[in-house]
């Protein structure tokens, strides 16, 4: 007994003799029925489809010659190697004629910059943020976020600061507290050094920083005194040199042979030069 009707397995011919009723346990799917598949786990193979014909899955897609359209065609894991080469350097450049494209990766699972490897340079995880920047002393780190398989800078860190004397705190963050370089000192007049506890008046202003030297606003140090002082001394210096030129000149003069000659007797000019 034959069945030719349309939806029976394969020929319509139970292989078993079965009545029509029970004919279709034979079958491993329903004429028509597709389904999707996977032959293997690359490229365009992942996302295959079969169809059931005369009650039999007809198999996955096939891979197909791989051609230039960022598809991994014939399912070998590589996207766009024309050439059927088995490594990276076959991929995106041999579709450009194996120029170089780009001239940077853009971290998209291509060679882009056509030097064998694919997304080199990436150093995290698109998403992916960490700590950054200091906790030492009064300093705060902050965080930063990977874009583009590259680190962002450091948002929200807070210092380093200035060290300032005085205070007990680690300003500047290098672990020392207080140390020699900060900007306050003992002079609390901050006429001629640096700025005291208060703050500095210097001029017609207050500063929290820095130096009032003379009067004048200074980030520098002043020198130990005002530079009128130096000023006045070299010229104090300069005036007794000279008047001790004039006083040995005049000396030298008054004991010249013909100043003597004037002055004393021949027996006079003896006795004055054995006391010389």
């Amino acid at each position: 007994f034959s069945l030719k009707q349309e939806g029976f397995c394969g020929d319509g011919v139970c292989g078993d003799g079965e009545d029509a009723s029970s004919c279709t346990v034979d079958c491993s799917c329903n004429n028509g029925d597709s389904r999707p598949c996977s032959a293997n786990h690359y490229g365009r193979c992942a996302l295959g489809n079969e169809t059931c014909i005369n009650g039999e899955w007809s198999g996955c897609s096939a891979p197909i010659t791989e051609t230039c359209n960022q598809v991994d065609d014939d399912c070998d894991g590589i996207i766009d190697n024309v050439n059927g080469g088995d490594s990276v350097e076959a991929t995106q450049c041999a579709c450009y004629g194996g120029e170089r494209p780009e001239s940077r990766e853009t971290f998209d699972g291509i060679d882009n910059d056509c030097n064998g490897e694919v997304d080199d340079g990436c150093v995290c995880e698109e998403g992916e943020t960490e700590e950054c920047g200091s906790n030492i002393g009064e300093c705060q780190p902050g965080t930063r976020t990977c874009t583009n398989c590259q680190w962002g800078g450091c948002q929200g860190t807070v210092g380093p600061f200035d060290e300032v004397c005085g205070n007990g705190k680690d300003d500047d963050c290098d672990g020392q507290t207080d140390e020699a370089d900060c900007l306050l000192e003992t002079n609390e007049t901050c006429a001629y050094g640096a700025i005291p506890s208060t703050g500095c008046k210097c001029g017609a202003s207050t500063y929290a920083s820095g130096y009032c030297c003379g009067g004048v606003y200074s980030m520098e140090p002043c020198p130990g005194f005002p530079w009128w002082i130096i000023v006045v001394i070299g010229v104090a210096v300069l005036a007794v040199g000279v008047v001790f030129w004039f006083m040995q000149k005049k000396k030298v003069q008054e004991n010249s042979w013909e100043e003597l000659e004037k002055k004393y007797t021949p027996s006079e000019m003896l006795v004055f030069l054995e006391t010389l």
